[in-house]
């Protein structure tokens, strides 16, 4: 099987190494907090190697969108801009 360099930088522990994993997959799972983290192809096309040689960057969660939703679901009724003023001396 033919394995390919993912630089994982975790977004809930702060792990980060460079590991191997298939070409095929769309998380790998942190080898310190076991959290899953997304798999995004390092040049943005799939099948090329960035300047590094990596393939795939692990940046940030998996299911991004459903966690969203879920906080859509908890704090969906409050306004999203919140209008204030920034004072001045002499205000």
């Amino acid at each position: 099987m033919n394995r390919v360099k993912v630089d994982l930088q975790c977004p809930y522990c702060g792990f980060c190494k460079i590991l191997k994993t298939a070409p095929y997959k769309k998380a790998i799972s942190c080898p310190t907090c076991k959290q899953p983290v997304f798999l995004s192809w390092a040049t943005g096309i799939e099948g090329e190697l960035d300047e590094y040689g990596y393939y795939f960057y692990a940046y940030e969660p998996f299911n991004i969108r459903r966690i969203n939703k879920e906080f859509e679901d908890v704090f969906g009724g409050l306004p999203s801009n919140i209008p204030y003023k920034i004072k001045t001396r002499g205000e």
